[in-house]
Order: structure tokens, then C-alpha cells, then sequence
């Protein structure tokens, strides 16, 4: 039977062998209490009986979401086709007064796209995809082409 080093009511470690082969005498001399070989490192004593230490958990690590693309502004407007360029362009010069309050809503991000100032666009970025779901959600661009330009796949 091994014998074990307990501290604490807890068993700290259980030797491989005969500790007084194995340790200096000093060493030896802690693992005094003879135990079962089914006992573990880790058990406590509970109403006179080691209780091993539950088996370890795995939990599989998060899947790591990779960060959102960041672009220039250049390539940010590269990331839509020519049509779709056009389309908003007319869109925004456009002067139908149904289509006036979604014009100043395009208009207003597009002034924010075109800022000199402006270096990167992240596509991440909440307003970003708000943009331009909403270029989807009024026509100006595919169904399909924000997930795409969002991800920042250039048009085919």
C-alpha cells in the first residue's frame, strides 16, 4: 500500500515507492499515513473514508470570433460594384420627397465615409453595419451584398 503526505485533512502527495528509497529522511517522514492504491492526490478524509477529488471537467475553450475587417475608405467603396456606386450616388442626388428622410440618413453617413480625416473604416463597427443594411434594406445594393461587403469581400 502507498503511503501518503496529508495536510490538513487533505492529501497533499502519495510517493511512488517506499518513501524512506525515495526522500531524504526529513522528506520521507511526512508521508506517514498508509492509504488504499485507489486513493488520489487531492482526496480528503470524510467520516473516516478518502474521498477522491472529483474528475476534472474539460470544457472546450470559446470559439474565438476573429475582429471585423477594418479598410480605407477607398477600399471600403471598392467593396461595392460599379452599379451599386452609381445607384447610391443617384440616390443621394436624387430629389423624390418620399425618399428625403432615408436620403439624409444615406447622406449623413456617406458625409462620415468621406470625411479626409476619416484613415479606416472598421466593418465591425455598429454604424458601419448599420449603413450599409440599410443600402440593402433600401435597394440601392443586393439582398445578400451587406453580409458580403461587411466581410469585406470584394464584388465579383
Amino acid at each position: 500500500m502507498p503511503y501518503a503526505w496529508v495536510q490538513n485533512n487533505c492529501i497533499r502527495d502519495i510517493a511512488p515507492g517506499d518513501p524512506a528509497e525515495l526522500y531524504h529522511s526529513d522528506i520521507a517522514a511526512l508521508y506517514s499515513t498508509q492509504v488504499a492504491g485507489s486513493v488520489e492526490r487531492g482526496a480528503k478524509m470524510v467520516e473516516g473514508e478518502w474521498t477522491n477529488p472529483p474528475a476534472p471537467v474539460f470544457t472546450p475553450p470559446s470559439p474565438v470570433t476573429p475582429p471585423a475587417p477594418v479598410v480605407s475608405p477607398v477600399e471600403f467603396k471598392l467593396l461595392f460594384t460599379s452599379a451599386e456606386r452609381i445607384a447610391i450616388k443617384a440616390f443621394r442626388a436624387g430629389t423624390a420627397p418620399e425618399t428625403e428622410a432615408a436620403r439624409a440618413v444615406i447622406d449623413d453617413w456617406y458625409e462620415i465615409v468621406e470625411d479626409l480625416r476619416l484613415t479606416e473604416v472598421d466593418l465591425g463597427l455598429s454604424d458601419t453595419i448599420e449603413g450599409v443594411n440599410y443600402l440593402e434594406t433600401l435597394g440601392l445594393i443586393g439582398v445578400g451584398r451587406a453580409a458580403e461587403i461587411l466581410a469585406a469581400q470584394t464584388p465579383a
